[in-house]
């Protein structure tokens, strides 16, 4: 046992792991959540694997094996400090049935799950509903949507007039640029058009966008192994929106991230918003009569800034959140 018990703490956070696929992904997220919240971790791993996971006075590895979940879970009951809150996190792919993650839920006064390690990202949508319309839930928050946070706040900041809103409203295309590798510029994981997914999603929402009746959907591109094009259609108040999820890569992004947005529509109206070093996104818009000076705002992301941390520790649910579950589910055949 490790000393995490004498540590200050604003809550306990259960980390439940299966798969060691995302280990490395996970004890990074842990590193950055204790730098943000001080808390005590009890890291539950089922299966072989804990011995890859480094000591540290942070937390308390427990494993078990999975056929004896039950023991695993008795050993946890214990170690909870009484009127702290209790935080659990998926660190694996919450689809997946397991009777341990369903007792930790029980306990839970807040779930965090990551759809970047869902498999697949459809059936995940459909549990994030699932879960929304239980009766007296606790919240339950997905890391790739706190991810786009800082965008959904700075698109607000860029169209935050009737005019410009209107420009975006009645755009004809729409481009999200997302980092298709990670900063040590290897070959990810599948999922990483989800949370430029996420966004556009967001923004068809809020703008009154519905899928075009001709419109053509690439499903197997969101669980893709591969940085791919997407392309999806939607038919907006006056005109036809095309929306593209294309790869790129710029320095200092994590793999996911999204790194630009063009808008463009009619009068060759234009507006791109270009992420650049420290975070900072650079804003620029044009028509055929006149162009801005660009300006420069500050993305808010889980390394940068505790406000976003807020969103997924502390915050109620977005609003928005069940919405956008719905737009998603919506693009099913």
């Amino acid at each position: 046992m490790t000393n995490s018990s004498i540590q200050p703490a604003l809550f306990t956070l259960l980390v439940y792991q299966q798969n060691q696929e995302n280990q490395q992904d996970l004890l990074q997220l842990l590193q950055l959540f204790q730098q943000q919240f001080p808390c005590k971790i009890l890291w539950m791993v089922l299966g072989q694997g804990s011995g890859t996971i480094p000591t540290s006075p942070h937390w308390e590895v427990l494993q078990g094996e999975d056929n004896r979940w039950q023991e695993l879970f008795l050993r946890v009951l214990p170690r909870l400090i009484p009127d702290l809150p209790i935080y659990v996190f998926c660190g694996d792919d919450p689809c997946r049935s397991q009777p341990l993650w369903a007792e930790l839920e029980k306990l839970a006064d807040r779930v965090l799950v990551d759809s970047q390690w869902a498999a697949r990202f459809q059936p995940f949508c459909s549990l994030m509903q699932k879960w929304e319309k239980r009766p007296s839930h606790p919240p339950c928050i997905d890391l790739n949507w706190v991810r786009i946070s800082g965008w959904r706040q700075l698109l607000a900041e860029t169209f935050d007039s009737r005019e410009r809103l209107e420009q975006l409203a009645t755009s004809q295309r729409l481009t999200l640029y997302y980092q298709s590798t990670d900063m040590a510029k290897t070959i990810v994981k599948p999922g990483l058009a989800r949370q430029a997914f996420y966004l556009q999603a967001w923004l068809a929402y809020k703008l009154g966008w519905h899928h075009s009746p001709n419109a053509s959907f690439l499903y197997e591109a969101l669980n893709s192994a591969h940085a791919v094009d997407l392309e999806i259609h939607y038919q907006g108040p006056k005109q036809e929106i095309k929306v593209v999820l294309s790869p790129a890569h710029i320095e200092e992004a994590s793999a996911g991230e999204v790194v630009e947005i063009k808008v463009s529509g009619e009068g060759g109206y234009v507006s791109q918003m270009t992420r650049m070093a420290g975070d900072c996104v650079r804003v620029y818009s044009a028509n055929q009569d006149q162009c801005s000076i660009p300006f420069t705002l500050q993305l808010s992301t889980l390394r940068s800034t505790k406000r976003v941390m807020q969103e997924l520790f502390y915050q109620k649910p977005h609003p928005d959140y069940p919405f956008v579950l719905e737009q998603i589910r919506s693009h099913q055949p």
